[in-house]
């Protein structure tokens, strides 16, 4: 996963490939629970994802990272299947 972030860090303008960054953002997301510097790289990374796509789900999967950041368990599995029961998506795509 160390490689995924110097990537990430390494891109001098995200927003020139923005619509490639969704999933592997998401996949580093589920991977940095209980590292918030790596938290908030991600959470910047979906804000810019964000405002360059003009596709604001894209939100939604930060809320969703944001509550399995801040929960106790580190699979992300199990909120998302709480998210879906109660009909909501995560679509990082």
């Amino acid at each position: 996963m160390l490689k995924l972030f110097e990537q990430f860090a390494a891109l001098e303008d995200p927003t020139l490939c923005a619509q490639n960054l969704p999933w592997p953002a998401f996949v580093a997301g589920t991977e940095c629970h209980g590292d918030h510097e790596r938290q908030e790289t991600i959470a910047k990374l979906f804000t810019t994802i964000t405002d360059a796509t003009g596709f604001r789900h894209f939100l939604d999967v930060l809320k969703f990272l944001r509550m399995f950041w801040a929960g106790d368990h580190p699979d992300w599995q199990p909120l998302a299947r709480e998210f879906q029961q109660k009909g909501f998506r995560i679509l990082a795509l």
